[in-house]
């Protein structure tokens, strides 16, 4: 579990997290591309060296925050799934549609 000091950076916890937690940060203020392993590390308060014990490069963090997201996305929609009450079939059919849409 990765610790914030009261700045807000990294300290004896889990660096990948906090450099996927930064990244994904970055890519939702300021867009994607804004997402860099210097900038991550900076964020997280690590030198940009630091990065490369969790991640090869770039495209294993910017991946890291992919399935990240792609997991935020998953739980959302089956989160607004279980809420659909209707049980008339073609209706709930509808429903879930709408629910994941």
């Amino acid at each position: 579990m990765a610790e914030a000091t009261p700045k807000g950076r990294y300290h004896h916890g889990n660096l990948r997290a906090a450099l996927v937690q930064a990244g994904y940060d970055l890519a939702v203020e300021e867009g994607f591309e804004a997402v860099t392993l210097r900038a991550a590390t900076r964020r997280a308060g690590v030198t940009p060296a630091a990065a490369y014990r969790h991640f090869a490069g770039l495209d294993e963090l910017r991946f890291a925050i992919g399935l990240r997201s792609l997991r935020e996305l998953a739980t959302t929609m089956e989160a607004h799934q279980a809420a659909v009450a209707e049980v008339e079939p073609a209706a709930r059919a509808r429903a879930l549609l709408a629910a994941v849409g």
